[in-house]
């Protein structure tokens, strides 16, 4: 959509994305990375405290994020 109205990436504009697919590394964006993996085995871990009805230690789970800059960003 910007290409197509004629803003430039990223003279004009920066632009990031969201996971780190494969699509976004094959694209140049720049995106923040999350640990998938460990996503996944706190949502399971939650899920399965909250069946069994058990008290929930924490109200936020906070996990390590990373900023990839790549050429959407004027990044190499």
């Amino acid at each position: 959509a910007l290409r197509e109205t004629g803003i430039q990436v990223p003279d004009q504009v920066a632009v990031v994305g969201f996971d780190d697919s494969l699509g976004a590394r094959w694209l140049g964006l720049s995106t923040v990375r999350i640990p998938m993996r460990e996503l996944g085995g706190q949502a399971a871990r939650l899920a399965l405290r909250l069946a069994r009805k058990e008290a929930l230690e924490e109200s936020l789970v906070q996990l390590p994020l990373e900023l990839v800059v790549r050429q959407t960003c004027g990044g190499v």
